[in-house]
């Protein structure tokens, strides 16, 4: 069968991935993807087909009916598919949890897979690999390339930037802009057209604001509130012990052990409990 999904995919994943860009944000197109395309449309065509289940070779586990860190942490894919909603879990089976990338190129090798060996993918499946910019440029019809000021936190004037869709919070290279001290991109100000920087020291967070969470332990968002437990702020994160508080349907997130490092708006935030089961995927509003 084939299933023709490219007008959804535009406008919920492409469209998407260039709004935020412009919006000063950084997207998350795989979760996104993940949400409407691969574990919505294409489950809901596999089920009407009379398929009963749906099998990916994502590194997680279903515990409990739960999503759940798989055995290879170097590969855990569970960020990615916190957006997935709930009830169709139990249509979804993650035949890999258990096993570490190298052991399952041994077995595909060894079961005659053709792509056992093919390298990991790293890049957005819609973007050529190192033409972010010349991507945004057209989808926009140039409106990404809005020259700017690079400013420090003073308001001083340091260099001028091309569009600041074509950078990312943290980001040191590719600046244009000399200092004593290594200076990396801090925030945007949209108002301003400003890329503000600072030091390294500046990009760590001990709180950020959370929204459109994602339930999977818990029934209702009241449930959170006050809740100790782990984020990630990116996929290949450390779990970050915190505390939530709910702000109408957003949350504050406040860390406790140690602050975080480049909080990038637009980015994923999954919440995890002690055994590595996710209680809620959302994203980072500031």
């Amino acid at each position: 069968y084939v299933l023709d999904v490219r007008d959804e995919f535009k406008e919920k994943v492409m469209d998407y991935f260039v709004n935020e860009y412009m919006n000063g944000r950084t997207p998350n197109p795989c979760m996104v993807c993940n949400r409407h395309i691969k574990f919505g449309k294409m489950l809901d065509f596999i089920l009407s087909k009379g398929a009963s289940f749906m099998a990916t070779g994502h590194y997680t586990k279903l515990k409990n009916g739960l999503l759940s860190v798989g055995d290879d942490s170097n590969k855990d894919q569970v960020y990615f598919l916190s957006q997935i909603e709930k009830d169709r879990l139990n249509k979804i089976i993650f035949p890999v949890g258990d096993l570490e990338k190298p052991k399952l190129r041994e077995l595909a090798k060894q079961l005659g897979v053709r792509v056992y060996s093919k390298k990991d993918s790293q890049e957005i499946c819609f973007v050529d690999d190192g033409k972010l910019k010349e991507f945004l440029i057209e989808k926009t019809e140039g409106k990404a390339e809005k020259p700017g000021n690079i400013v420090d936190k003073n308001g001083n004037i340091l260099g001028k930037h091309k569009g600041f869709s074509f950078y990312t919070i943290g980001q040191r290279k590719g600046l244009g802009i000399s200092s004593e001290e290594p200076l990396y991109v801090l925030a945007f100000d949209r108002k301003t057209n400003n890329i503000i920087v600072g030091e390294n020291e500046d990009l760590f967070k001990d709180e950020l604001t959370a929204t459109r969470l994602n339930l999977f332990s818990v029934s209702s968002l009241d449930s959170l509130d006050n809740l100790e437990c782990f984020a990630k702020t990116r996929s290949r994160d450390i779990l970050h012990k915190c505390l939530l508080k709910k702000d109408g349907e957003n949350f504050q997130v406040k860390f406790i052990d140690n602050k975080v490092r480049a909080v990038t708006p637009g980015q994923g935030i999954v919440f995890y409990n002690i055994e590595g089961n996710v209680i809620a995927g959302g994203f980072i509003e500031k």
